[in-house]
């Protein structure tokens, strides 16, 4: 076919709307991939279907593909949730106001770049939604809400009291829900100082077990570690990793990797500290049913990332990873790395996101996403969407891909149905738990009290942070 005729068949794929506006005329890469699909084909009752999806699909996506939200930090920070949850207008907005209903079509969309991705692709998307458990999820975003306590007097009682064994009775703690618990006197902390800052790098460990009351089988969480990094706290080693977006190499067996600096240069403060730890814990490569979990909010969601990769090179069972509104971290090479590593070996890293969450898209440039993508359009826990991670990192016009650039903010990053009392940003009542060593489930709120409560972190919160 000749370039005129080429250029007469792309202007026919022009959107009616967008030629009644006087917009200029453009050929999105999807109407092109159409267009090129289409050429082969006879030309009479075989072209017109396809036409009919080229103008449905290109009228719904516009052309856009989201990114980042360009609303300055996107990794949470508990300290400015203060301000954030101080009045119900910031949360119940974006919580209320749903994305646009988009699903068929990111549907329709996967289905087109089905032909290419695969059957076995689908095979282990379709096992990683079998494998998927909101109430392991509802668990450890318990944990990961319980990691910003930092170092402080009662985060031991309080992992214990939030997922250890309850007597018979009593309400269930979320693990046990979850049917497994965690290990009484078994929680450790990995912590590390940096650019002068106490305490600068915090996460949690601690052994666990199966409930043995547990009915599912096999249980969603094995026995073994889990491994939680806490997120961004309000200080300067804070503040200069989350702004360190260059990035750099140094990831183990992965010489063309590039990784976000910052988070790259956290996690090496305390990655030495955590394989001793798990190796106190029994849960080293030598032993049997060492299998380890990591989890994370935030930018400890990328820490947990960069974990979950050291860890898995070292020998250790990594069974599966629990990323909360987790920002990108490396670049198309780690994503093709962590998924020949992790997903095709079906060991699943949920990518956990909510609402119009921008973080999943941020750092914007040279970084892609890593793992199947969860997506909670609600606060509703049973109303999900999975979408299926692409081999070069990212999950297409899926979940929270679907929603328009236009739409999206980093404010979403601290709401999830799965959180207790459906935030990761809101404090009230941290003190008894982060001193007092309570579960998250003792000092209980409706969603509306925790909205226009006082959100004031725990005394000597700022003395403390995290990446």
């Amino acid at each position: 076919m000749g370039g005129q005729e080429e250029d007469d068949e792309e202007q026919a794929l022009l959107l009616p709307t967008e030629e009644q506006q006087g917009e200029p005329k453009q050929v999105t890469p999807l109407r092109r991939a159409l267009l090129k699909a289409r050429r082969p084909l006879a030309a009479g009752a075989a072209i017109a279907p396809l036409l009919v999806v080229a103008c449905v699909l290109a009228r719904g996506l516009g052309g856009r593909v989201p990114s980042g939200g360009g609303e300055g930090l996107l990794v949470a920070s508990p300290s400015a949730a203060i301000g954030a949850f101080s009045s119900s207008s910031s949360l119940s907005s974006s919580a209320s106001s749903s994305p646009p209903s988009s699903s068929s079509l990111a549907v329709s969309a996967d289905k087109v770049k089905a032909t290419s991705s695969g059957e076995d692709e689908d095979e282990l998307l379709e096992k990683a939604r079998a494998s998927y458990s909101p109430a392991a999820a509802a668990a450890f975003a318990s944990m990961a809400k319980t990691a910003y306590c930092g170092p402080l007097p009662g985060v031991f009682a309080a992992v214990a009291a939030s997922c250890g064994r309850t007597p018979a009775g009593t309400a269930a703690t979320s693990c046990e829900v979850a049917n497994f618990t965690v290990v009484p006197g078994s929680v450790r902390m990995v912590v590390a100082d940096d650019s002068d800052v106490r305490n600068a790098v915090f996460g949690i460990v601690a052994k666990t077990a199966l409930n043995p009351d547990a009915k599912s089988k096999p249980p969603p969480v094995k026995p073994g570690c889990v491994v939680v990094f806490r997120g961004t706290v309000d200080n300067y080693a804070n503040s200069l990793r989350d702004h360190q977006t260059g990035t750099v190499g140094g990831l183990t067996n992965c010489t063309s990797c590039g990784v976000h600096q910052g988070y790259k240069a956290a996690y090496d403060k305390v990655g030495a500290q955590l394989r001793a730890t798990l190796d106190s814990l029994l849960c080293s490569p030598e032993v049997p049913d060492n299998n380890v979990y990591v989890v994370g909010h935030g930018s400890g969601a990328a820490l947990a990332t960069l974990a979950a990769w050291e860890l898995k090179q070292a020998g250790y069972n990594v069974a599966g990873g629990y990323l909360f509104a987790s920002p990108r971290v490396g670049n198309a090479t780690m994503a093709k790395a962590m998924y020949k590593t992790f997903t095709e070996e079906g060991v699943n890293l949920y990518d956990i996101v909510f609402g119009r969450d921008s973080t999943p898209f941020w750092p914007e440039v040279g970084f892609k996403s890593v793992g199947h993508q969860v997506y909670y359009p609600s606060l509703h826990k049973t109303n999900y969407t999975f979408c299926k991670v692409e081999r070069d990192g990212g999950n297409g016009f899926c979940g929270v891909g679907a929603v328009s650039r236009q739409l999206l903010t980093s404010k979403d990053r601290c709401i999830s149905p799965l959180a207790p009392n459906g935030t990761f940003c809101d404090f009230t009542g941290f003190a008894s738990k982060c001193y007092g060593g309570r579960s998250s489930a003792a000092t209980p709120l409706h969603l509306e009290d925790a909205i226009g409560g006082s959100s004031a972190a725990p005394t000597g919160r700022r003395e403390v942070a995290a990446v």
